[in-house]
């Protein structure tokens, strides 16, 4: 084999690689871009004590709000100096 052919054979051989390489991104980028899209996750929100959840249908979608009170008073923090 001639240094030109083997030469000519490397840069085909990177060259393939490189487009291989690509293909792998370009099948890929949804999982890199959006990762969570395979996990799945509870529809309802877990339950807490002082929350209060509101919802608000319209036309375009429905709006879930959530309001969360303080349960318990909060003594002020005393100056150690």
């Amino acid at each position: 084999m001639t240094p030109r052919k083997a030469l000519g054979l490397i840069a085909f051989v990177a060259v393939l690689l490189y487009v291989a390489f690509l293909c792998g991104l370009y099948f890929s980028q949804t999982t890199m871009i959006y990762p969570g899209t395979r996990n799945q996750v509870d529809p309802s929100a877990p339950g807490s004590q002082g929350v209060e959840v509101l919802r608000i249908p319209t036309s375009a979608a429905d709006l879930k709000l959530s309001f969360f009170c303080q349960t318990t008073a909060r003594r002020p923090r005393r100056n150690r100096w």
